[in-house]
């Protein structure tokens, strides 16, 4: 759509923000990609496949989602069908081609996990050993540093945009499958956090975390 009158950055973006606001109640489901033996190690990145707990985890899901659209007004009054949304990486699609609701997942680049770069694929004892100045500047400032060749949150922010204007121009649930990184993203955004808590925000593993936003707050409920 095109903005007649308006220029400049800020304007634009604020125009576009309330082009894409559905201003009533509908819940979002925020769920971390189930478990992968990659992510076991406590190793950064990587696109592994699901493990058997991961698994597990994921058709957990798609119970939960059975009872919800049974029991859920939100479920029950939206005349729209419910969106799942999830990164493009295997452990994200493969949790959520669990939850059968009849749509398929909308696969999205932008919800792919933080770019490590060179550090994808190490532990946190490795890259502290490896990088340690690196190491010191990452735990002095976590929001704007840079991995080496990676992204910072800063820049994470600006990917995650998008999502957030597909989010809020919904007008039925949304399920989002991500990660850690990304859902950390989404979760301050409706949730109002400063802007520097943002990468230590606590998203555990085989939770859920149901927002229902209102005009002045966010509700919230977790599961599991």
């Amino acid at each position: 759509m095109k903005l007649i009158n308006i220029e400049g950055y800020i304007q634009t973006k604020i125009a576009s923000y309330l082009i894409n606001l559905y201003p009533y109640p509908r819940p979002i489901y925020l769920i971390k990609a189930g478990y992968t033996n990659y992510l076991l190690d406590k190793k950064c990145g990587g696109d592994d496949q699901l493990n058997e707990q991961g698994l597990k985890f994921a058709k957990y899901i798609n119970i939960f989602f059975e009872n919800e659209v049974q029991t859920e007004e939100e479920f029950k009054q939206s005349t729209q069908p419910v969106k799942i949304l999830c990164s493009t990486l295997k452990r994200a699609i493969s949790t959520a081609e669990q939850i059968k609701l009849g749509v398929e997942p909308i696969k999205i680049k932008n919800l792919d996990q933080i770019n490590y770069g060179l550090w994808d694929s190490l532990t946190e004892g490795e890259i502290e050993k490896r990088f340690p100045e690196l190491y010191q500047e990452k735990v002095q400032d976590s929001y704007r540093f840079r991995y080496p060749r990676g992204e910072s949150y800063s820049d994470l922010v600006q990917r995650i945009v998008p999502v957030i204007f597909e989010i809020e121009r919904s007008q039925s649930p949304v399920i989002v499958v991500a990660h850690l990184s990304t859902l950390r993203c989404i979760y301050a955004y409706f949730t109002k956090n400063e802007i520097r808590e943002m990468p230590h925000i606590d998203i555990p593993y085989n939770s859920l975390i149901k927002l229902i936003p209102e005009v002045y707050f966010c509700g919230e409920k977790r599961s599991f």
